[in-house]
């Protein structure tokens, strides 16, 4: 018998964002029963991630997004939501890397530069960072410029 998780709520995450428009988010509905069984696609395991970096097991999602990048190297949001999840244990370096790849692979992923920019400013490298911002918000992601009125000047 398999074990149907129901996530009962909305929540707020990257993942699914089209790469074409740059919408900074997407609603993912976490209402829909999700299967406790091993994936098989990338998008499933960047779902799964997703769910795990919700419940704030990092490294959890971290694994998930790692079986994510096997199945698609060349995939820019696994690599966003496992430098994200590396952020938030303070891996910066091992972010820094993460989003350096994402944009490599989609140079016009406006939320990678993003991300990429709060990484720079907590390494205390506000120069590199405030340039990052700037460059979110020319490629359509407009936070960027809120927070570069309150950490670039």
């Amino acid at each position: 018998m398999r074990i149907l998780i129901s996530f009962s709520i909305l929540i707020l995450i990257v993942i699914g964002c089209s790469q074409k428009d740059n919408d900074a988010a997407t609603m993912i509905d976490y209402s829909i029963p999700f299967e406790e069984e091993e994936p098989t696609d990338y998008m499933d395991y960047i779902q799964r991630g997703s769910s795990k970096d919700y419940e704030k097991d990092y490294r959890g999602a971290i694994a998930d997004y790692n079986k994510a990048i096997q199945l698609d190297p060349n995939n820019a949001q696994a690599y966003i939501n496992r430098g994200s999840s590396k952020d938030y244990l303070k891996d910066y370096r091992g972010a820094l890397t993460d989003y350096n790849k994402a944009i490599q692979l989609d140079p016009s992923y406006a939320f990678a530069y993003f991300n990429r920019g709060l990484t720079k400013l907590n390494l205390y490298d506000k120069e590199n960072g405030c340039l990052d911002l700037s460059k979110a918000g020319e490629l359509g992601y407009g936070k960027a410029y809120d927070l570069i009125k309150n950490s670039c000047n």
